[in-house]
């Protein structure tokens, strides 16, 4: 879903340091920990040590795969293609997790 709507709220310094703190250990951004609170959406589990080390990994692989797939998109399409495929397998997984 496209979010093109903006709301901005005040808080204290206070409450905007422990909802980073929250939202980071959930590995979400403080807008999406935001409005999963606020309307009462299931949060995700917060990751341990090895299941964050994982996710890293496996984005940045992620972010490998689509640079070199972007580099050879104009000499080999097929290739091009198929590197695009394990990339959206990837990310799917990666979606699971958060």
């Amino acid at each position: 879903m496209e979010k093109s709507e903006r709301l901005e709220i005040r808080i204290s310094a206070v409450d905007k340091a422990l909802i980073k703190i929250e939202a980071d250990e959930l590995n979400l951004s403080m807008s999406d920990y935001i409005v999963k609170c606020c309307l009462r959406r299931k949060l995700p589990k917060p990751l341990t040590d090895a299941e964050l080390e994982t996710w890293t990994e496996l984005k940045k692989l992620s972010s490998d795969l689509t640079r070199a797939g972007n580099y050879i998109k104009k000499n080999d399409k097929e290739f091009y293609n198929k590197t695009r495929a394990v990339v959206s397998r990837i990310e799917k997984e990666l979606n699971k997790i958060n």
